[in-house]
């Protein structure tokens, strides 16, 4: 089995991508592949990590992964875990604490991997140049924390000094796994590509 874990980032059209996976989900299953939305991920692999994080053995959690593929992704071949949220949230602290992006993210993903069985597994996500990124992720974040200006939200945090290819070089280096990625800035071009990477040429891209 073939698991693609596509992690986000924030505010780089994730939620549009997934939803596009999820809407042709009966010409995925001619690959065969099925998406674990973030719904799902939420509801019921949450728990899952959670018992991680609080020190149970991921081996231990490997059969009730099984049947949540079992529920969402019968029989399929390759598995796309979908939510932007495994990285981190959009709150100043989860998106770059410390000077980096998603501080904690590539512990967040390798926690996933931890509980997946036996297969091959890929980290994808989107990119954003980070004068539109971090104002959406502001922005975003509003809904969820206390008003605070922009400057305020950004504090001491050089936002030049924030590369996204720091975080692929951690993401390789703890989940050590292969990382795919694409630009927002291109997503009406690459999408397709895009999923015909992750899920192969006999899918249609009409």
């Amino acid at each position: 089995m073939k698991f693609f874990i596509l992690c986000g980032a924030h505010k780089t059209a994730s939620t549009h991508f997934e939803r596009s996976l999820s809407a042709n989900a009966e010409l995925m299953a001619k690959r065969p592949a099925a998406v674990i939305s973030p719904k799902v991920m939420r509801a019921e692999v949450g728990p899952l990590l959670e018992k991680v994080k609080s020190g149970v053995d991921p081996e231990n959690m490997i059969p009730e992964m099984q049947k949540v593929l079992e529920k969402h992704a019968a029989g399929a071949e390759i598995v796309l875990f979908c939510d932007e949220n495994l990285l981190g949230g959009t709150d100043a602290k989860m998106l770059f604490e410390g000077g980096m992006l998603y501080p904690w993210g590539p512990h967040r993903i390798a926690r996933l991997k931890s509980i997946l069985p036996e297969g091959k597994v890929r980290v994808a996500m989107a990119t954003r140049a980070q004068s539109g990124f971090l104002t959406s992720c502001y922005g975003e974040s509003l809904h969820h924390t206390p008003y605070q200006d922009f400057g305020s939200y950004m504090g001491n945090v050089d936002a030049l000094e924030l590369r996204w290819s720091n975080l692929v070089e951690r993401l390789r280096e703890v989940v050590e796994v292969p990382v795919i990625l694409w630009r927002y800035e291109d997503y009406p071009f690459v999408g397709v590509p895009v999923v015909k990477e992750l899920v192969g040429r006999g899918i249609s891209t009409k």
